[in-house]
């Protein structure tokens, strides 16, 4: 025999000691006419009792009674202790940036500056024009002699060839 689907879970409570009133007179009522879930209410009782713990003694909870907010404590050091490299990095940049703020106006002072002949005449350079490209290709060195051309020719001929007998 098998329990009922539906009480296993109020059987399973009523083991453990959390069942509500109003679902222990209902599992209560159900208990009288079914064995199965009887059966299953006892076995479910009997391993939990197995299971249970016995109540911590004084000396366990007198151990016991700080150890949460210790915890705590170490967990917020330990944070800090993370932190710490981050904080000194931050500092480092931010005097590093405030150096750099009241150094920047004196180097812009020193710095070289270009006479006004030569902006006027960088500013009136010629337009830029493209090159010629048959210019440019009788400037290299490249050349082909007669027989890479005749190559070349060949190659180009056989690829009609080809061309023309896949049609």
């Amino acid at each position: 025999m098998t329990p009922c689907a539906e009480y296993l879970p109020l059987l399973s409570d009523r083991a453990a000691g959390e069942l509500a009133p109003a679902d222990a007179a209902r599992l209560a009522a159900h208990l009288a006419g079914c064995g199965a879930c009887r059966a299953e209410g006892e076995a479910l009782a009997t391993v939990l009792s197995m299971a249970a713990l016995p109540p911590p003694t004084e000396r366990e909870r007198s151990a016991l009674a700080g150890l949460a907010e210790a915890i705590r404590l170490e967990q917020r050091r330990a944070g800090l202790r993370l932190r710490a490299p981050l904080r000194y990095a931050a500092a480092l940049l931010a005097v590093a940036a405030a150096a750099a703020f009241l150094v920047a106006p004196t180097l812009a002072r020193r710095a070289p500056r270009p006479a006004a002949d030569e902006v006027a005449a960088a500013t009136q350079a010629e337009a830029w024009e493209a090159p010629d490209a048959d210019e440019l290709w009788s400037d290299s060195d490249l050349a082909f002699d007669d027989g890479s051309a005749a190559a070349m020719a060949g190659a180009d001929e056989l690829a009609l060839d080809v061309v023309l007998a896949e049609e």
